[in-house]
């Protein structure tokens, strides 16, 4: 009795031990999880455009910082140094192009833009392997503006006429015009702001009073619906996400004070799939030199998971290290798919890097452990000198050499069929380590035979 309660508190104190250990494994686990999540979301993959809010003009130089995000619209360091190219384009269609380098590191660098022309700026930054990033700005002209005429007094005695507006309640009459930035695609994922900005067009102090846009959007989230430009101010901003791929229509339905609008009172904002990575996974991810192995390419969300595109996504890849031949460098993953594949064929052993770039986004790379086929090689010694061997009791008048020969001709026998020289039989079968003894038995019995087989395919000799 006392060694059966022994034992069943032995029991219960080694399930408990279990139990703990188990909810070490999953916390382990929840906690590994949680990191990748981090790290996918930290890493960048777009970028963006910041500025102080205040009234510029020309002449003044803009103070304008360039900043890497993630996913999460936070702040995110460049693994590597990322020389990062501004464009300014003024109403007049001049462009001026300025560069900046993000160090390694670092979330962020500051430059200052000169504006030496009057009206809407808009500012876009770009990089091969980011989402572009852009905004607009106002710069008001240093001439002063011109009022209206002053409406003639009556003469004594004579009646106001009502004729209308006067000129100067039709000058006061706010004017505003609407733009939209960054001017591309924006992620469906909920997080990627399109920035809505209404821009008012008349002198900085001709409206002493808030303007109030009120705007409808035919999907996503729109914020705040209503838009307001304080007085003295010359700009409003909105922001519009949406997790659907999909353009979404923002139509500026009415303002108080009522105002004009040159231009569209319409932006359409397209929305394209959230893919903001591409991941790549060889399988096997260790081969020998007469292996292959597949390389697998897919583009991914912030998560990892896989995305389909709804366009064609062209790619490129590179070996950035080790030695070897891909099947296809340049590779296109159809409208609707979300990978595609090629082949790495090794020419020595070591470690082979491959990565794969496509326009905006960060590049994949992938490594694969290429070793010696020492089994392989193994099986082909014994096989070419059993091959020798039997040659040699074969013989009237054996040589020991002959199963030296054997050695070497079994050899080069397994080593035309591996390589396509005699495509007689499939790969797979060749590769098999029973196949590799039998090819070989027969090369080193067949002797110098096999050179004269090799040499006629090769076209070398009649």
């Amino acid at each position: 009795m006392v060694k059966l309660e022994g034992k069943q508190r032995a029991f219960r104190a080694r399930l408990l031990q279990m139990s703990g250990w188990a909810v070490v494994v999953i916390q382990i686990s929840i906690l590994s999880c949680a990191l990748l999540a981090q790290t996918m979301e930290s890493r960048p993959i777009k970028l963006d455009i910041q500025f102080p809010d205040k009234s510029l003009q020309v002449g003044d130089q803009a103070e304008i910082t360039v900043v890497c995000l993630g996913a999460d619209n936070q702040a995110a360091a460049a693994p590597k140094d990322y020389p990062v190219q501004l464009l300014a384009r003024h109403e007049s269609g001049k462009v001026d192009t300025f560069t900046v380098t993000i160090k390694e590191g670092q979330s962020s660098e500051n430059l200052k833009v000169p504006l030496n022309e009057s009206g809407i700026v808009e500012l876009q930054v770009r990089h091969d392997r980011l989402q572009d990033g852009g905004k607009a700005i106002m710069v008001k002209s240093l001439e002063a503006v011109p009022r209206g005429p002053k409406p003639t007094p009556p003469t004594p005695g004579e009646k106001p006429r009502s004729r209308g507006p006067s000129v100067s309640a039709l000058q006061a009459r706010p004017r505003l015009t609407l733009r939209y930035s960054p001017q591309r695609r924006m992620l469906a994922d909920g997080k990627d702001q399109a920035n809505v900005q209404a821009f008012l067009l008349n002198a900085e102090d001709s409206i002493a009073q808030d303007i109030r846009i009120q705007f409808f959007n035919s999907s996503g989230s729109f914020a705040p619906q209503l838009l307001t430009i304080p007085a003295g101010q010359a700009i409003g901003v909105a922001t519009l996400t949406s997790n659907a791929v999909e353009t979404v229509k923002v139509e500026l339905v009415s303002s108080a004070p009522l105002a004009e609008v040159d231009g569209s009172r319409e932006l359409l904002i397209p929305f394209g799939p959230p893919i903001t990575g591409v991941v790549l996974t060889a399988s096997p991810p260790i081969i020998t030199l007469v292996d292959k192995s597949d390389v697998i390419i897919q583009l991914t969300d912030a998560n990892g998971q896989p995305q389909n595109t709804d366009q064609p996504r062209q790619l490129s890849l590179s070996i950035d290290a080790g030695r070897g031949e891909l099947e296809a460098e340049e590779l296109t993953i159809p409208a609707g798919g979300f990978q595609v594949r090629t082949t790495l064929r090794p020419t020595w052993r070591g470690i082979v890097s491959i990565s794969a770039f496509t326009p905006n986004l960060p590049a994949g790379n992938v490594k694969i452990t290429v070793t010696l086929p020492v089994l392989l090689l193994s099986l082909s010694v014994i096989g070419g000198l059993a091959g020798g061997l039997i040659a040699f009791w074969r013989e009237q008048q054996p040589k020991w050499w002959r199963i030296a020969i054997g050695l070497i001709t079994g050899f080069i026998l397994y080593w035309a069929l591996v390589f396509g020289v005699l495509p007689v039989i499939p790969r797979e079968v060749v590769l098999n380590p029973l196949s590799v003894f039998a090819i070989t038995v027969i090369g080193g019995w067949l002797g110098t035979e096999v050179f004269t087989i090799v040499l006629r395919r090769l076209g070398l000799v009649n």
